[in-house]
């Protein structure tokens, strides 16, 4: 007598199942009232959440809770449409690292990460600067859009540089009196550079993009700032 495939046992179909991507798991789940329950299970889209969007508890991007893994990972596409994909996937699992890792070692650096930008806002940067953003970079702004750091303040003796001026994401290295700090800044500093840039650089300067600024603070207390382009 053979078996039909209805008829496994709903640990096996549930390992069937999970070799599906979500598209799949989807459509599967429209065809017969038991695939919809096997496929609907968490231990299925706990799988595909924390691939594609780097998520292990059932919440949603604003981390308001929600009935099932299947509902979260429904609310992370709904969030980031515009950018789903691998790429995406890689941005978020290289944030949360970075994040982890900022908050052991640097929580104050943790601190000045912006939320991540929206598409409307990656949209209006794109059409500010004239052409579409790399895909890559779109994923990495839709999650942290720069920091929001206070580079116009004084120390607190009033006449020292800042001390967000050591708090540059990428780094900062500090030689003698000489300080140089590499931050990732928001898409609208990036647009006000950029222009900048454009407006003073010699030669097709129409595609390039400021990103990120390097800072400089000398002991004289005359600070410059300088910026790098790619």
């Amino acid at each position: 007598m053979e078996t039909a495939f209805n008829d496994l046992e709903i640990a096996c179909l549930s390992r069937v199942f999970s070799f599906l991507d979500p598209k799949d798991c989807a459509r599967a789940s429209c065809v017969h009232s038991l695939w919809n329950s096997v496929a609907g299970d968490d231990a299925v889209w706990k799988a595909h959440l924390e691939a594609d969007f780097a998520a292990s508890s059932a919440a949603a991007p604003d981390e308001s809770t929600t009935p099932s893994y299947r509902a979260a990972y429904a609310a992370w596409h709904a969030a980031y449409a515009d950018v789903a994909g691998p790429l995406l996937a890689r941005a978020l699992a290289c944030w949360r690292r970075i994040e982890r890792h900022l908050q052991l070692h640097s929580p104050q650096i943790l601190a000045t990460l912006n939320p991540g930008a929206t598409a409307q806002q990656v949209q209006q940067a794109e059409e500010a600067l004239g052409h579409p953003l790399p895909l890559a970079v779109r994923c990495i702004y839709r999650v942290h859009n720069g920091q929001d750091l206070r580079l116009d303040q004084r120390g607190p003796d009033g006449d020292g540089p800042p001390p967000s001026l050591l708090m540059g994401l990428f780094g900062c290295l500090i030689f003698y009196d000489h300080v140089t700090s590499n931050a990732m800044q928001s898409l609208d500093e990036m647009v006000k550079k950029t222009r900048l840039f454009r407006s003073i650089r010699v030669g097709d300067a129409t595609r390039l993009i400021v990103e990120p600024t390097s800072h400089c603070s000398c002991s004289s207390n005359k600070r410059r700032c300088t910026v790098q382009a790619w």
